[in-house]
């Protein structure tokens, strides 16, 4: 089943190929699956609230290619889940 919100971003593709998928998000850079696009092309990244790991600054003890730098903003219980607002400075 479905968890959570999706994140919606705006970005443009730098680099593709078979294997992955390079997008700028203003100074920030994602690697994704592949994808058929173009360098150069406008697109909409969507990050699933299920697929957002929270660990301390500092922490690489987890393997990630995309790590962002987050604010947690507020926090509510529910139940045996948790559900944080997380606030992202852009790098522009």
């Amino acid at each position: 089943g479905f968890v959570g919100v999706e994140n919606i971003l705006a970005g443009r593709v730098v680099r593709s190929c078979a294997a992955s998928t390079t997008i700028a998000i203003g100074a920030m850079v994602l690697q994704t699956a592949a994808a058929d696009v173009q360098p150069g092309c406008e697109v909409q990244v969507g990050i699933r609230a299920e697929a957002i790991s929270i660990r301390p600054v500092g922490d690489v003890s987890a393997r990630a290619v995309n790590r962002l730098t987050a604010r947690v903003t507020a926090l509510r219980i529910l139940g045996p889940l948790a559900a944080c607002l997380l606030e992202i400075d852009l790098p522009s």
